[in-house]
């Protein structure tokens, strides 16, 4: 077992696993926070958003994965995101390289990574101009349509034609007989 660690919580946070928080306050920390190789935790998310990776005992563990990042709600990981961002800047590395780590940890797009990491700043633009490969395919499918429509419209227009002169003939060998 474990040596027990006293431990602050954050207030701001503690709301949010209120259980968790009241045990760590009384008992400190009973186990350790599970991180990989590049320092990303893999297990011990709740501690960490409520007390800060700072003051926490942790381990590295090889070759494992995330398992409760998944977990936590939308709010609860996007503080995650911030807090390691804090984490990673102390340790010198910059906000571009943090972002690429990020995604790739985490397996979500670099522009959501900088709204969840600075959400008042207009950092990443909506619309998108890319000319990745399948949006060319969709730009061409448009056009085929498009051009698609415009034969259709091109037929209707010859078969109401043909249609028109059928039945002037019906009308005219109608007539006589």
């Amino acid at each position: 077992m474990n040596e027990q660690i006293k431990i602050k919580i954050n207030k701001e946070y503690k709301n949010l696993f209120p259980e968790l928080a009241e045990s760590l306050e009384k008992e400190g920390q009973l186990q350790d926070v599970l991180l990989d190789e590049d320092g990303f935790p893999i297990d011990g998310y709740k501690k960490i958003l409520l007390c800060g990776l700072e003051q926490l005992r942790s381990r590295t563990v090889k070759d494992a994965k995330a398992t409760g990042y998944g977990l936590l709600s939308k709010e609860q990981r996007n503080i995650v995101l911030r807090g390691l961002h804090q984490l990673l800047l102390k340790k010198g590395l910059g906000s571009s390289e943090i972002v690429d780590r990020l995604a790739k940890r985490y397996g979500i797009h670099r522009a959501t990574v900088y709204r969840i990491l600075y959400p008042k700043e207009n950092v990443v633009a909506n619309a998108t101009t890319s000319r990745k490969p399948q949006n060319l395919v969709i730009e061409e499918l448009k056009r085929e349509n498009a051009n698609l429509k415009k034969e259709l419209e091109l037929c209707q227009k010859n078969f109401k034609y043909v249609m028109e002169e059928l039945m002037k003939l019906r009308g005219e060998s109608n007539a006589g007989n």
